[in-house]
């Protein structure tokens, strides 16, 4: 064994193996790296499988560290096949430990062994999203009382209110904390007289300012009626149409769109910028418009609308750029930027919260309709030796998502976003406006950060030489993407649309190959069988990131993008022309 140099304390603690021992130390005092030699020791001296070794740290940053200098100290010693075993190790956060030991008696525990362990940031997230619901549904129920409440507290102290009655609650040992009915109000008597005149008195002082002012007035009967006209011309529409974009998620609307969806009963897609929202709803959209390279039937339901209500929808190439016949914009319902414009004419100053509340106020509930059938998504990659192509990735994830459930998905622009739009619908985030190269890998990154979910990043070869190398930040942060890079060795979509230009033309790089100097697991896969089983390995194995290189060959192009190439190109023709 090699010699690593420890203090006396040090060494004594590394030595003590045979009895309890707990070690006391300052921060950075390297306790860790104890920890690391007091584990190798026991596996190499003493002869103890790494399988018989459990270290609960924390922090999944610490575990993940732990694993990585305790794989990288077995490699220095020469233990290669140690190395390899240290992906297996009990090394984790007590939730890890928990979790794992869930999954491998799931049937006796009586769970479904596809459960994610809900962490403090997701946390947040549903806790937000249930305290907005709930806000939006007292509106909806108890209707002016209910915004006379909300407005008399604000909604930010609200917010901080409920969660720490609910803890409180939950402390004192409440499994479903509720608060008690409010006892019965007490005869008014004399005090209620004296309320009563000392009311009269502050509204005789406050005159006119009780009331709201003109410029209010006008903005609410602004926004009366425009609420009014759009509810007028979606009942009198045979085929209306709700689309959602972009600034809906912008506004942070999701929940309160996905109400008035379910209320008004109206089909509801998404733009292509809009792609991922209404995902953790009750409201799931029937899929994505990409005119004449997108579905058929979704494609056919929104320009054939006689009331297209584009609500948060960018008006742009990216989104309508392709479709297959010409939108009438006088017959659709915009409302974007703070404006809302039917036919010919505009109500300005309208910003689409105020405007979603005010449709919630004024939609009525209803039953829920029959579900229309949506988008049928690729499913069932067979485990066979083809090669593979772009849209064999989205089916291989389809069927991933189907057996452990659905993942954030962070994709770059190329042939990797058209791949993510065969991708069952989940939160996705994409370059659509800009479409910047290169955003996947840092944008998936991100998501991990922000909300503690572990993604899955699609990139191309290109976009990952340029940003790629970020993922060498993972170990140091603790984040495990799952990231798949469509090599083929070139710029492909430039190709499709410049085909004689050499520049197009890009080397071959081993990135998987890169992977372990960056912390993480690279495998290279050529075959539909290998892709399933990279996949597969990397969704089970988490603390490292792991990269599986798709290697495609060049012309090879999901069929989405060839769609929408070639109506790109039947449209600049017809313009030409």
């Amino acid at each position: 064994m090699s010699v690593t140099s420890f203090s006396p304390e040090q060494q004594a603690a590394i030595d003590a193996r045979g009895a309890s021992l707990l070690l006391s130390a300052n921060a950075g005092s390297g306790k860790t790296g104890v920890m690391v030699e007091c584990i190798v020791r026991s596996v190499l001296d003493d002869e103890l499988p790494l399988s018989r070794v459990l270290a609960i740290t924390f922090t999944e940053k610490a575990a993940a560290e732990l694993r990585s200098r305790v794989h990288d100290r077995l490699l220095a010693l020469d233990q290669p096949d140690l190395a390899l075993d240290v992906d297996g190790a009990w090394i984790s956060t007590i939730h890890g430990c928990c979790a794992r030991l869930l999954r491998m008696h799931a049937l006796s525990a009586g769970i479904d062994p596809a459960f994610a362990v809900l962490d403090a940031r997701a946390a947040e997230r549903l806790e937000d999203l249930a305290i907005e619901r709930a806000l939006a549904d007292l509106v909806v129920e108890y209707r002016e009382p209910a915004v006379e409440l909300v407005a008399a507290y604000r909604v930010r102290e609200l917010r901080a209110l409920i969660p720490a009655l609910h803890d409180q609650l939950r402390a004192r040992g409440e499994r479903e904390p509720s608060l008690a009915p409010a006892p019965p109000g007490a005869s008014p008597g004399a005090t209620g007289a004296e309320l009563a005149r000392a009311c009269a008195a502050a509204a005789a002082e406050l005159g006119e300012l009780a009331s709201p002012g003109a410029t209010v007035l006008r903005a609410l009967t602004a926004l009366e009626a425009c609420a009014a006209e759009i509810l007028e011309r979606l009942g009198e529409a045979k085929r209306p149409v709700l689309m959602v974009g972009v600034e809906v998620r912008r506004f942070g609307l999701e929940s309160r769109v996905a109400a008035l969806a379910a209320r008004l009963g109206l089909p509801v897609v998404t733009s292509m910028m809009g792609r991922g929202l209404l995902s953790g709803t009750d409201t799931p959209p029937l899929g994505t418009y990409l005119g004449v390279a997108g579905s058929p039937e979704i494609t056919d339901r929104v320009e054939r609308s006689d009331a297209l209500f584009l609500l948060g929808v960018i008006i742009s190439d990216t989104n309508f750029g392709v479709s297959a016949r010409q939108i009438d914009l006088r017959r659709t319902i915009r409302a974007l930027d703070g404006a809302v414009t039917l036919g010919y004419h505009t109500y300005a100053d309208i910003p689409l919260a105020a405007l979603t509340d005010a449709l919630l106020l004024r939609v009525e509930p209803r039953p829920a309709p029959p579900a229309a059938p949506g988008r049928v998504y690729p499913r069932h990659l067979p485990a066979d030796d083809a090669p593979i192509v772009p849209d064999d990735i989205a089916c291989a994830v389809n069927d991933l998502m189907a057996e452990r459930g659905r993942v954030p998905i962070a994709t770059d622009v190329g042939d990797c976003l058209f791949t993510a739009m065969d991708i069952e619908h989940t939160a996705l985030i994409a370059p659509g406006y800009y479409a910047s190269m290169g955003f996947g890998v840092p944008a998936g990154l991100g998501l991990q950060a922000a909300t503690g979910e572990r993604p899955l990043i699609l990139v191309g070869d290109g976009a990952f030489q340029m940003t790629g190398w970020e993922l060498g930040n993972c170990r140091r942060y603790g984040w495990d993407p799952i990231v798949i890079v469509l090599n083929n060795a070139s710029w492909e979509m430039l190709r499709t649309f410049q085909p004689e230009s050499r520049f197009n033309d890009l080397d071959e790089w081993d990135f998987a190959a890169a992977a372990r100097a960056l912390g993480g697991d690279g495998v290279r896969v050529r075959t539909r069988g290998e892709l399933v089983a990279a996949l597969a390995h990397a969704a089970a194995t988490r603390g490292r990131f792991q990269l599986i290189e798709a290697m495609i060959a060049r012309g090879a192009l999901s069929a989405t993008l060839s769609r929408f190439v070639a109506g790109l190109k039947r449209v600049r023709a017809e313009t030409a022309g």
